[in-house]
């Protein structure tokens, strides 16, 4: 009916009104080892205010400002001032980056309350600056959650996304995937085309990791995260799980185990398959990845690994990735 369709569009109306105050567009120039060649990326990003920070922040993709210094990062608000941060925190596991503007108050949206409650059909908003066009919201729904095989960077670790079929083009990423009561579900980061433009399938990283991303980074100046010290193979393939006696390819199966690691202390074995963490069922290796990287070190987990045709119960305590013994840890490689 007309008049559905009217509301609607009213609530959508609303949820702009209510976020793109916060919305910024970015620019970042970065030169090249050679010193002369300069490489501009452009992007969006939202302000935020984390409970340890009295004033708000801006976060974003750190493709967006790959390596720039602060002084080459430009943020235009909405109202077209230009500022430019003072520090720029970083995560390459995550392609997060948060930029903070000290002596600054301004608008910021809201994490959604519950960030892991998106559920497949929801209504969503994408804010940005697609090809530089500021303030453009688009519209969709959640096609899917938890999205991990992706053919992203390398460099990021933490593979874990919303799907959308809301636009999301060029210029888009670090903007905000919103709810309808105007709270961050997500960042978009990622589309899924042939041609570089929105083909209805665009990936936004969750807002709780967000979250946590920007609490540790401004609270620490960097993420703390856990590690386990395993290594897994390319693929998991059915008919290896079935040789195990596994009904199918579930959970992650350990290919080596690094010397000294939680996993070797804690009675992990080569050849073990990792089937719950946690409490949590373990879907392959990249939630695996993902479980332990969101946990913090030196806290005791419960697993269950599936050995012999067995379900066996280890606990383990997780170290700090970033030592020397987690050099070559939790890689898919």
């Amino acid at each position: 009916p007309l008049a559905l369709i009217e509301n609607t569009g009213a609530v959508f109306g609303r949820v702009a009104e209510l976020v793109t105050p916060a919305v910024v567009y970015i620019e970042a120039k970065q030169k090249e080892k050679d010193g002369g060649t300069v490489n501009q990326e452009a992007g969006s990003g939202v302000f935020v205010r984390p409970a340890s920070l009295k004033r708000p922040v801006v976060v974003t993709n750190l493709h967006v400002v790959a390596h720039a210094e602060p002084k080459a990062v430009d943020v235009i608000l909405p109202d077209g001032r230009l500022l430019n941060p003072t520090r720029i925190l970083t995560d390459e596991d995550t392609d997060l980056a948060v930029l903070d503007f000290e002596g600054e108050n301004l608008p910021a949206a809201k994490f959604a309350e519950k960030g892991n409650d998106v559920r497949v059909g929801q209504w969503v908003l994408a804010i940005g600056s697609p090809f530089g066009l500021m303030q453009s919201v688009t519209h969709g729904i959640v096609s899917a959650t938890q999205r991990r095989r992706l053919g992203l960077p390398q460099s990021m670790r933490i593979k874990e996304f919303i799907q959308t079929d809301a636009a999301i083009n060029p210029g888009s990423s670090g903007g905000p995937l919103v709810n309808l009561r105007g709270e961050i579900v997500g960042v978009n980061t990622a589309i899924a085309s042939h041609t570089g433009g929105s083909s209805g399938v665009g990936f936004a990283i969750p807002s709780l990791l967000v979250e946590q991303v920007v609490t540790e980074l401004v609270e620490h100046g960097k993420v703390r995260r856990a590690f386990l010290g395993v290594e897994f193979p390319h693929v998991f393939m059915h008919e290896r799980a079935v040789e195990l006696g596994l009904p199918t390819a579930r959970g992650a199966l350990v290919s080596a185990i690094g010397q000294g690691s939680p996993a070797a202390k804690g009675g992990v074995r080569e050849g073990d398959v990792i089937i719950e963490f946690d409490g949590q069922s373990v879907a392959d290796d990249s939630h695996l990845i993902n479980l332990v990287s969101q946990s913090a070190p030196g806290r005791k987990i419960e697993m269950i690994v599936w050995r012999q045709k067995k379900r066996v119960p280890l606990a383990v305590t997780l170290g700090e990735w970033g030592g020397s013994a987690s050099s070559k840890a939790d890689r898919t490689d």
